[in-house]
């Protein structure tokens, strides 16, 4: 658990994020306006924006309502992060990745409470430091080729992602 956690999600998590700031140029030059301010909400907007972990599954401990439906107790449940994160009754505009919504500690991208991803601070440390390093040094990231898309079903990410670093 430990190893995958540090791995591949967090590989994925950097894909994916990268990707959203060479899609979206405005929030990188925004990003790089204050690094102290955005670094944290780049990557945490980026895990919230496109999750690299597919599901979480759990059992109800006792019988829950959910939404006005009601679970019982030992019920398996699959939680879906992905459209989690893009759950327009949670999240206005949820399909655009915009490093100034108030993200931290918001959404379900890493868990929470006890079912925290045990990896969680390790990937937001890595997160912070490569936003950070590449905001202070890169002048632009921009795509250069078409991404391709990792086929697995635990994870989402890239198995290619192109992209052009434009020195600052």
């Amino acid at each position: 658990t430990l190893y995958s956690a540090g791995s591949d999600t967090t590989i994925y998590a950097l894909g994916n994020t990268l990707r959203a700031l060479a899609e979206n140029p405005e929030q990188y030059q925004l990003l790089r306006s204050d690094i102290d301010e955005f670094a944290v909400r780049a990557f945490e907007e980026g895990v919230r924006y496109d999750n690299p972990a597919r599901f979480t599954r759990r059992r109800a401990a006792t019988e829950v309502d959910v939404d006005g439906v009601t679970l019982p107790a030992d019920a398996k449940l699959l939680l879906l992060h992905m459209p989690g994160g893009r759950d327009p009754r949670r999240w206005e505009n949820p399909g655009r990745y915009d490093i100034t919504r108030d993200v931290v500690g918001k959404h379900l991208g890493l868990g929470f409470g006890v079912h925290a991803c045990v990896g969680a601070r390790v990937a937001r440390l890595e997160g912070v430091s490569l936003l950070s390093a590449l905001a202070r040094h890169v002048a632009s990231i921009e795509l250069a080729g078409e991404p391709e898309v990792t086929m697995n079903m635990a994870v989402h990410g890239h198995e290619k992602l192109p992209l052009r670093i434009v020195p600052a």
